[in-house]
């Protein structure tokens, strides 16, 4: 065989060869083009999280029955939730703006709630035809009550009163079972306790006139996942950077994001950048707005109540047992915060309780707190106090962390709060009022 026949022979061995890797490309189909059919589902619900809706978080923190013989209100706020469940299913109708003021009777029951909403959310806690939600009168009210008339067994009217007194919204109820179910509760003490008032020209409060015993509990918490957190609140996760500071605090950002995570991992904290021009939200708004954000992504790891809204701000506050836990760690309270129409910082904890733990009855289980008449006679003798500035004063409780090496135990602890020009403070009459905690 010459040289020339040995080129020819692997030159047709090379063009055989270059045509079968053609025809294999050509019939080669890789997996990943069948993801288009079943793409990647991002998790954007937090676990063990909840929905709630307006007349879940927006809850009175006072129901208070006015009789002759003095003012009342439910031992167990269990009790409270319920009549207020109740109420929710009263038609309202004929509103039109009222005289001013706290009507001086006898028989009424009054509902507190923690702050001011508009008049406009009227139709999110009863019910309200559509013809009548639009001739609600604009304002905002703080306390709703039903007056009796005992002669007539009717419910005469339902008043919607600011925090100041100074506006009044009057409807009327068309509920048949209205008066009965009122009246019932005016007319049995037995589960009810005295309650006392402290007014001044900008609130109306009502607090327990005699000691108050409650459980303390140990809990343990669990961590919230920041996974969904990052999925929902970041338009592209992949564009996101990471990065620790030297405290711990964990830093996750994009173009306009920024989100830390504390250093022990038990709260979050977003800051968005301002990206177009818009106006101010009103303040139903702020409510619904937040509500359907925190929605969204499943965000309600507690039992959480309106607490404060202000200047495009919305609070809301973790319960146990029926009392606000009024933490100053930002391990109780979820806030929002909106700017000229967008979401500009959203702060929550990131732990939920898991476990609730007997405690020995008889190695400090109960603990008593001082009587509402003390707090009041304490308060007017201070001189740390400026009146004007005193915005509430309940009860409530501390988390105190645990001594021992477990960092997700803490002490549930019963304690007389006084929320002073915007924070609250936890307070003991017997160390002659001096400020113990402070937090927001």
């Amino acid at each position: 065989m010459n040289f020339e026949t040995l080129k020819t022979i692997i030159l047709f061995i090379l063009i055989m060869f270059s045509l079968f890797l053609t025809v294999a490309l050509w019939n080669y189909q890789p997996n990943h083009e069948t993801q288009d059919d079943d793409p990647i589902i991002e998790n954007t619900k937090i676990e063990n999280g909840q929905t709630l809706t307006t007349s879940e978080v927006i809850v009175p923190k006072n129901i208070i029955f006015h009789t002759l013989s003095g003012d009342y209100s439910y031992k167990s706020p269990a009790s409270k939730h319920q009549l207020y469940r109740q109420t929710q299913n009263f038609n309202l109708y004929n509103f039109e703006t009222s005289e001013t003021g706290f009507p001086d009777n006898h028989d009424m029951t009054e509902f507190v709630l923690p702050t001011e909403i508009p008049t406009q959310m009227i139709p999110n806690l009863f019910k309200v035809s559509d013809d009548e939600k639009v001739s609600i009168p604009t304002g905002n009210f703080k306390h709703i009550l039903f007056i009796l008339d005992e002669s007539n067994e009717a419910i005469t009217d339902v008043l919607f009163i600011s925090a100041d007194g100074e506006h009044t919204v009057r409807a009327q109820v068309q509920s048949t079972d209205a008066y009965q179910t009122m009246v019932q509760e005016h007319q049995s003490l037995d589960n009810k306790v005295e309650m006392m008032s402290y007014q001044t020209e900008e609130t109306r409060l009502f607090i327990p006139k005699n000691e108050v015993v409650l459980a303390r509990h140990d809990i343990s918490v669990s961590p919230v996942g920041t996974e969904p957190l990052l999925n929902t609140l970041f338009d592209d996760v992949s564009r996101v950077k990471s990065s620790i500071k030297s405290d711990g605090t964990e830093i996750f950002s994009d173009f306009d994001s920024e989100l830390r995570i504390a250093p022990d991992e038990k709260s979050v904290k977003l800051e968005k950048a301002l990206t177009k021009e818009g106006l101010p939200l009103d303040t139903d708004k702020v409510i619904s707005e937040s509500l359907s954000f925190i929605n969204a992504h499943e965000g309600w790891t507690g039992d959480y109540h309106l607490s404060d809204i202000s200047d495009q701000q919305v609070s809301y506050q973790m319960n146990y047992n029926g009392y606000p836990i009024l933490d100053k760690s930002n391990l109780s309270e979820i806030m929002v915060k909106y700017r000229q129409e967008e979401l500009y910082i959203y702060q929550r904890p990131l732990i939920h309780i898991a476990v609730t733990y007997d405690t020995n009855q008889e190695e400090g289980g109960n603990v008593t707190l001082a009587a509402g008449e003390d707090i009041l006679a304490e308060l007017e003798s201070s001189k740390q106090f400026n009146e004007r500035m005193i915005e509430d004063i309940r009860i409530g409780y501390r988390m105190v962390p645990s001594d021992n090496e477990y960092d997700d135990v803490y002490t549930m602890m019963p304690s007389w709060f006084i929320k002073y020009n915007g924070n609250w403070y936890n307070v003991d009459p017997d160390e002659n009022f001096s400020v113990l905690k402070g937090g927001n």
